[in-house]
């Protein structure tokens, strides 16, 4: 599954929302359970070495602000997070005209019927991101769970 960021200004300190909650997985019938073996992160430009927080809930947030603005949920719906995959600038290599980050075996277990994913801009210094330019491809396994 793939998910574009629809990004876009100036990210400057830590915690700021980088997309509008995006709904990544539906699925049906006697499938409720999976999880992401491994992502790969690919940024429009190089250098653009950031570390983010990918979020992921099993229904879609509600978020008061807009990408660039603080992230802030209720411990309610925060309570309600099913997991987080972190990607730290290390992780990203300059490959072509991109900067691309890979992680492997994650295996992050999901036992519901929908994913979304909020990711959030956890970095030191200031970047500034284009509109869609950053796309995030997971590799998943699916299963039954009674």
């Amino acid at each position: 599954m793939s998910a574009v960021l629809d990004c876009g200004g100036e990210f400057n300190g830590t915690n700021r929302i980088l997309n509008i909650p995006i709904g990544i997985l539906s699925t049906s019938g006697d499938i409720a359970s999976g999880k992401i073996i491994d992502i790969t992160v690919v940024v429009d430009g190089n250098d653009k070495f950031f570390d983010m927080d990918l979020l992921f809930f099993p229904y879609n947030v509600t978020l008061e602000s807009k990408p660039t603005d603080p992230f802030e949920l209720s411990f309610d719906t925060m309570k309600d997070c099913n997991g987080r995959i972190q990607i730290l600038s290390n992780d990203f290599y300059n490959i072509g005209k991109c900067s691309v980050a890979n992680l492997f075996n994650l295996n992050m277990t999901f036992r519901f019927k929908e994913l979304c994913l909020i990711a959030v801009y956890q970095g030191d210094k200031k970047t500034v991101l284009g509109k869609n330019s950053i796309i995030i491809n997971m590799g998943y396994e699916l299963g039954s769970c009674s």
